[in-house]
């Protein structure tokens, strides 16, 4: 039941509803301190955490870390508490960023203290193969604030121990994110010619292991190399493959990793397991069968109501063939992060904008331009990368921006600003 929770409250966390998530999370530590399991009750109020701090109730986010911290020594199995203590502070790392990204500065010396305290609790892991499960991100997580104080040579320093642990235990994904980052320390640096070469490195290896998103990121460091170097030809085809896997990724990017972490909820293949999945196959056969007869059923209907669709449909395309060939250029207007994009997505979409300004007039140019990408369906991930900031800042506005436009927990943002 526990194991349930958790990958219940966890999956909620990976598709945005921190409500849930902290729902989920409350129930695990509650049965966890029923059965006297310390390690999962910090393991939720860890994960509580960091969503109260989503949520702008950063009292409570902090709350909840010390009380992970305090329960922590109760755990008796040495490796796990070392475990859960380093990803306590690593929590608190995160809160500790929400928070001053709410108020729109960071304390970097403070995230980096956290991630410090993270590390010297996983060195103590007895178990080389957990320490080192928790040893590559925490070096990780090091060098990224590292380099964005500029202090290039202790970010190196922990990208090279984060990079040998990476290839010691074959983890792909974190060798990626090494090989990225050290694409994004160089072109810091201005070194761009080596920069390209992790770029191109990263592009290798994740083209063998076939990992989209990782060529997406690498694409756009090499786009920013290229442009910095002025060359418009390696620039042009780094767009052009960029803009092609950006468009096969933008519309799935939220749903592949949800499914990702709902998977984690079936737990193990035991038998029970078994029977569970034939259980449901059986409730899909039968379900597809009673579409079937619904929808021979209502076909008159589905006849009538899909003319009016098409006479509806008729009035949108007509809407849209104006706007067609502005709609190219307002794309590359965000994509360049240009300053006339605002004023020029207020001319294509006039009715937008003033329903915006109808719900809260106190909304900022930066608000503005933020609902705009959002509307023209730009990810999360893209919108940090074209206006220079971490995702983590993007999603942290987004929630401000819900609590501006009153928009319900439960709903989408995307799909709200679509139907303004």
């Amino acid at each position: 039941m526990i194991i349930s929770l958790e990958n219940t409250s966890f999956s909620y966390y990976s598709i945005g509803q921190s409500e849930k998530c902290i729902e989920y999370a409350t129930k695990e530590e509650e049965e966890a301190l029923r059965t006297n399991d310390y390690y999962h009750f910090c393991d939720a109020v860890r994960l509580k955490a960091v969503n109260f701090a989503l949520l702008g109730f950063f009292d409570k986010a902090d709350r909840e870390i010390n009380r992970g911290i305090s329960i922590a020594e109760k755990i008796t199995n040495f490796d796990k508490k070392q475990a859960i203590k380093g990803s306590i502070y690593q929590s608190k790392a995160n809160v500790t960023y929400y928070r001053y990204a709410e108020n729109e500065k960071m304390e970097n010396d403070s995230l980096i203290f956290y991630y410090k305290k993270a590390l010297e609790e996983f060195v103590l892991i007895k178990d080389k193969k957990e320490r080192n499960s928790h040893l590559d991100f925490a070096y990780y997580n090091l060098a990224d604030n590292f380099i964005s104080l500029k202090n290039y040579e202790l970010a190196e320093q922990y990208l090279n121990q984060a990079l040998i642990i990476s290839k010691n235990t074959k983890n792909t994904c974190s060798e990626f994110k090494v090989l990225l980052n050290f694409g994004r320390l160089y072109y810091s640096k201005a070194d761009y010619d080596k920069s390209i070469l992790y770029y191109n490195e990263t592009l290798r290896k994740a083209n063998l292991y076939k990992s989209p998103n990782t060529i997406k990121d690498a694409y756009q460091g090499l786009i920013n190399c290229y442009t910095e170097l002025k060359d418009q030809h390696n620039l042009n085809v780094y767009l052009n493959k960029y803009t092609k896997i950006s468009d096969s990724l933008t519309k799935i990017d939220t749903t592949a990793s949800a499914k990702i972490a709902l998977q984690e909820i079936s737990g193990d293949k035991s038998n029970s397991s078994t029977k569970f999945y034939l259980y449901i196959l059986i409730v899909c056969a039968l379900s597809i069968f009673a579409l079937i007869y619904f929808l021979f059923k209502h076909f008159n209907n589905y006849k009538r109501e899909k003319k009016n669709a098409n006479e509806k449909d008729l009035e949108i395309s007509e809407l849209t063939l104006k706007v067609n060939d502005a709609f190219e250029e307002l794309i590359q207007l965000a994509k360049n992060n240009d300053s006339c994009f605002l004023a020029r997505f207020q001319e294509i979409y006039p009715n937008f904008y003033h329903k915006l300004i109808t719900i809260n007039s106190k909304l900022v140019n930066t608000e503005l331009i933020l609902c705009a990408m959002i509307y023209l369906n730009f990810s999360s991930k893209e919108i940090a990368q074209y206006t220079f900031v971490q995702p983590k800042t993007v999603q942290v506005k987004k929630y401000r921006i819900r609590k501006k436009l009153n928009i319900p927990d439960d709903e989408d943002i995307y799909l709200f600003l679509k139907k303004l």
